[in-house]
C-alpha cells in the first residue's frame, strides 16, 4: 500500500550519504512514546479453520450505492472440537447462511457472524459455508461518480480492503494469517469493464448486464481481494509471456502510456533480481478517482489513484514510476509473502519501499538511489523528532493502520540498506532469493527473513534484528572540535 503519490517525504532531501551516522535531536531521550501507556498488545489471530476458497457473487447497485452479494467460503475445521465459525461480517444484513447446501443457525451482532453447525466437526474435512447478504458499505467499497460538484467525474466501483475493511464488501476471515484461492463472478452494467484478481474466465451476456467471471488459483490473503467496476480502454503488453495490462478512463490512453509504459521492465528488473519469476500469470494495473491511498497492490491487479495519469506537461515534472514499482514490488513482498500479522507488516512495506528505490537506481543512475534512501531517512528522522520513536517491529498498537508511518516505510528500507552493505551484494541476494522460495505462497514473520539471513551467511544476525527492528531509535552523535597548536 503506498499513501501517496510521493510516497510522503520526497520534500526531505540534503543528507549525506552516510545515513546511519547522522546527528539529530538532543541528548536528552525526550522523544514522544508511539502508544499510550498502557496500550495492551495484540497478538496473531487463532485460526478455527482452513480457508481454501472463496467465492464471491457479486451484484452492485450504482443508484443505490449497495450491493448484493454471496459468498462462500471453501473451509476444513482446524481444532478437534469444531461446531461453530466465527466470520468479520461488518454492518451487512445476513439473509441466509448455508451449511452445504443446509440451513445453518447464525448469530450477526453487526461485526461477527457466527455461524453454528449444530454439531462436532471433523478436522481436515472441507465444507462449504454460503452466506447471501446486502450491504450499503461505507468501507470497503466504494461507489464514485457525477455529482453536482463534478458533473463530468468517472462513473466507478470498487474496494480497498487493506487493512481490516474486506470484511465491510463480504464476510470472511480478514486476517493476514489466512490465504485462499478466490473467485469473483461481478453483475457488470452493459458497457463497462471489470477488472478482478487472476484471469477473466468468462463473460456471459445477460441482456441488460453482463457476468464477469474472475478466478485466482493461487492462495492470498482477505484484503488482497479486489473489484473494480467502471468505463475503462484496456491497454495490453507483456513481459516473457505474461499480460502485463493497463486500464484507463476513455481519451486517457496516452497519460496511461506515460504513466504505465515502463511496467514490463519493472517486471523484468524484479524478476531478475530477485532470481524468482513474477509469481503470478498476469499483472494488471487500473485508475480510481478519488482513491484513498496511492495504491493498493491487490495481488494480480493493482489500483491506483487516478491521479497519477500524467499529461504531457505534468510528466515533465513528476513520474508514477515510484509508486508503480513500489506497488509492483508488493507482488513479491506483502502478496507472494505476507505478513503474518500487521506487526510484521515492516515484511511488506520496507521491502517495497527499497525495492522502489532500487528501480530507481535501475533507471535513473546512483545519484538517484542515494537521494532516495536520503530522502527516506530525513522522512523517518522527522517522525522520530516530532511525533514519536518505535520499534519497527511491534505488538502495541491500536488499529493496524496506525502503523503504517515513516518508520515503517522509509525507515525499515533504508536499514534493508544496512543490512545489504553489512552482507555484501552476493549474500544480500542470496538472502533474497531464500526468503522468497522458501515462504513463496505463505505467511512470515520477522524471523523468518532472520533466519534466511542466517543461514546463507552462516553468521548469527540477532545483534542487528535486535538493534534496528525490534529496538527502536538510531545512532545520536555529539561532535567537538578542538585546534591544538
Amino acid at each position: 500500500m503506498n499513501f501517496s503519490l510521493t510516497e510522503e517525504a520526497r520534500f526531505f532531501s540534503g543528507m549525506g550519504a552516510d545515513y546511519l551516522q547522522t546527528q539529530h535531536g538532543d541528548a536528552k531521550n525526550n522523544w514522544k512514546p508511539f502508544m499510550k501507556k498502557g496500550t495492551p498488545p495484540k497478538w496473531c489471530r487463532d485460526r478455527m479453520v482452513d480457508v481454501r476458497h472463496i467465492k464471491l457473487e457479486i451484484a452492485p447497485d450504482f443508484d443505490a450505492k449497495s450491493i448484493r452479494g454471496k459468498a462462500t467460503l471453501t473451509v476444513a475445521p482446524i481444532y478437534d472440537h469444531t461446531d461453530f465459525l466465527v466470520l468479520d461480517a461488518c454492518e451487512m444484513e445476513i439473509e441466509s447462511v448455508l451449511v452445504d447446501g443446509a440451513t445453518a443457525d447464525f448469530d450477526h451482532d453487526g461485526e461477527n457472524l457466527t455461524v453454528r453447525f449444530g454439531a462436532t466437526l471433523p478436522p481436515d474435512e472441507p465444507l462449504e459455508i454460503a452466506v447471501t447478504y446486502h450491504a450499503t458499505p461505507r468501507r470497503g467499497a466504494y461507489f464514485v461518480g457525477p455529482d453536482q460538484g463534478y458533473p463530468n467525474k468517472h462513473l466507478e466501483f470498487w474496494t480497498q480492503g487493506q487493512d481490516e475493511d474486506s470484511r465491510y464488501w463480504f464476510p470472511c476471515f480478514d486476517y493476514p494469517n489466512e490465504k485462499a484461492t478466490s473467485e469473483v463472478i461481478a453483475r457488470v452494467p452493459k458497457g463497462m469493464t471489470s477488472l478482478s484478481n487472476g484471469a477473466l474466465i468468462s463473460s456471459d451476456d445477460k441482456g441488460d448486464y453482463e457476468l464477469h467471471h474472475w478466478r485466482h488459483d493461487v492462495p492470498h490473503v482477505a484484503y488482497l481481494v479486489m473489484l473494480v467496476i467502471g468505463n475503462y480502454v484496456k491497454v495490453s503488453k507483456e513481459w516473457d509471456g505474461i499480460p502485463v495490462d493497463y486500464y484507463v478512463p476513455p481519451g486517457r490512453e496516452a497519460d496511461g502510456e506515460r504513466s504505465f509504459g515502463p511496467t514490463p521492465e519493472m517486471v523484468k528488473f524484479f524478476s531478475e533480481k530477485t532470481g524468482v519469476r513474477y509469481p503470478y500469470a498476469k499483472y494488471a494495473q487500473i485508475t480510481a478517482e478519488d482513491f484513498i491511498f496511492g495504491g493498493m497492490e491487490n495481488t494480480t491487479a493493482t489500483l491506483q489513484t487516478s491521479l497519477t495519469l500524467f499529461d504531457e506537461r505534468a510528466a515533465l515534472d513528476t513520474s508514477s514510476d515510484p509508486l508503480n514499482s513500489h506497488e509492483l514490488a508488493h507482488q513479491w513482498f506483502g502478496d507472494y509473502v505476507t505478513c503474518r500479522d500487521w506487526s510484521h507488516a515492516w515484511l511488506n512495506e520496507s521491502f517495497a519501499t527499497y525495492f522502489e528505490a532500487m528501480w530507481q537506481e535501475h533507471a535513473n543512475g546512483v545519484d538517484e538511489f542515494e537521494y532516495y534512501l536520503d530522502a527516506d531517512w530525513k522522512a523517518y528522522l522527522a517522525e522520530d523528532k516530532g511525533a514519536y520513536r518505535r520499534a519497527i517491529q511491534t505488538n502495541v498498537y491500536v488499529e493496524p493502520l496506525d502503523l503504517f508511518d515513516r518508520h515503517l516505510y522509509q525507515k525499515g528500507a533504508v536499514i534493508l540498506h544496512h543490512l545489504r552493505k553489512q552482507l555484501g551484494d552476493r549474500l544480500w541476494w542470496k538472502v533474497i532469493n531464500l526468503y522468497l522460495t522458501k515462504h513463496g505462497g505463505g505467511s512470515v514473520i520477522t524471523q523468518d527473513f532472520a533466519s534466511a539471513v542466517e543461514e546463507v551467511t552462516g553468521k548469527n544476525y540477532d545483534w542487528f534484528f535486535s538493534q534496528w527492528i525490534y529496538g527502536g531509535g538510531h545512532p545520536d552523535f555529539k561532535l567537538k572540535a578542538r585546534w591544538d597548536e
